[in-house]
């Protein structure tokens, strides 16, 4: 079955073309919630709770979040490894990211946000400015991927397992290495990261292993990995153990053996299940991206979550209703989030890429970077 551009994209919002995978769609619904949520207790302020219930919940969300972004890299690249560059897709997340990141700059401003010079500048350039890690890591890697599928093409098993282990040592291994020797080499970067996770998916695609396909392993391997994370952070804030806190620092980002392993696990335990195609879950799935791009705004951040959604209010509630108004702020920012992206799509997006003159120069510039060698592409 070929997978669509949205599909392909993971998170990344493109306008659907053929029928999408609902079950992958509601994924990532699933895994935005989670951020949502996640960002609620890091950006909102609920993990300076003090002790007691409230801060427990709290903290149960907080690995969370590492392991739906790793979930979603883990989409995007499953569906990229064999996938060609397309240019509207990339124009497509370009022109989404430049569009919030100068926009809610403005907003920030307007509701009290002073920013100098520089950082007004750093807006307009979403890959090298001040944009979304996560968009500006992601569009960077994109205009990677035609030259990936060169190297991996013709790529030897043995050789794609060796290139994968020498990843995810400049990624992961380094950097657990640099906190216990208290000095780390400038190796891991989030671009990279998405590298690591596209030759793994390669790997996985092409070799499968066997416990990719037992439910029952993956469940057990993504409740662990979030358990333990939680315990990391529980005993943390309890206890300043400098044992406890060096594997805390391991174990607390998306370079995370843990955060990995969970991810991918969330991904392939999903994978395979076929739901009746959606249209809504579909339509919701595809504004995702925009969620993220609205509620994590580099600027707006500290406006959004004190003025816009201030969730402070509800910290010193008793637990069932800090419990139900989590759950209320989460479902609020990612509606009206939602909501805001859909009419953006509607309004700019759709009639922006159904110009003929845009869909020509995407269609060459897409035989340019995929042509093979030999052929006759100019």
């Amino acid at each position: 079955m070929e997978m669509s551009e949205n599909q392909s994209a993971g998170i990344l919002t493109i306008a659907p073309k053929k029928q999408r995978n609902s079950t992958i769609e509601l994924l990532r619904i699933i895994c935005m919630l989670i951020i949502v949520a996640h960002h609620f207790v890091v950006h909102g302020g609920a993990m300076e709770i003090e002790s007691g219930a409230n801060r427990i919940l709290a903290y149960l969300l907080i690995p969370g979040g590492k392991i739906a972004f790793c979930c979603f890299i883990a989409i995007s690249t499953w569906f990229l490894c064999e996938s060609q560059f397309k240019t509207k897709r990339f124009l497509k997340i370009y022109l989404e990211t430049l569009f919030y990141s100068v926009l809610l700059t403005v907003l920030a401003v307007a509701l009290g946000k002073n920013i100098d010079f520089k950082t007004a500048i750093s807006v307009w350039f979403v890959i090298a400015g001040n944009s979304h890690g996560f968009a500006a890591a992601y569009l960077l890697f994109y205009l990677f991927l035609p030259f990936l599928h060169k190297i991996t093409k013709n790529i030897t098993k043995k050789q794609l397992i060796v290139l994968t282990v020498l990843l995810f040592y400049a990624q992961i291994l380094s950097q657990n290495l640099g906190i216990f020797f208290n000095y780390r080499q400038s190796f891991a970067s989030e671009l990279l990261l998405f590298v690591l996770f596209y030759f793994t998916s390669l790997t996985l695609k092409r070799y499968p292993p066997n416990f990719i396909s037992r439910k029952w392993l993956l469940g057990i391997i993504f409740v662990i990995s979030w358990i333990l994370c939680y315990a990391l952070y529980i005993t943390s804030s309890k206890n300043n153990n400098s044992t406890i806190q060096y594997f805390l620092d391991i174990f607390r980002d998306e370079s995370s053996i843990l955060n990995i392993a969970a991810g991918y696990s969330l991904f392939l335990f999903f994978k395979d299940f076929q739901l009746k195609p959606n249209k809504l879950v579909n339509r919701i799935a595809s504004c995702t991206f925009g969620v993220l791009l609205i509620h994590d705004h580099n600027i707006l951040r500290n406006v959004f979550w004190s003025k816009i959604f201030p969730v402070r209010v509800c910290f010193a509630f008793p637990f069932y209703q800090f419990a139900l108004c989590l759950i209320g702020f989460v479902l609020a920012i990612f509606i009206v989030c939602a909501l805001f992206d859909y009419f953006r799509q509607v309004a700019l997006e759709k009639p922006l890429f159904n110009l003929e003159k845009l869909n020509v120069f995407c269609d060459r510039i897409d035989r340019w970077l995929n042509e093979e060698k030999g052929s006759n592409c100019q």
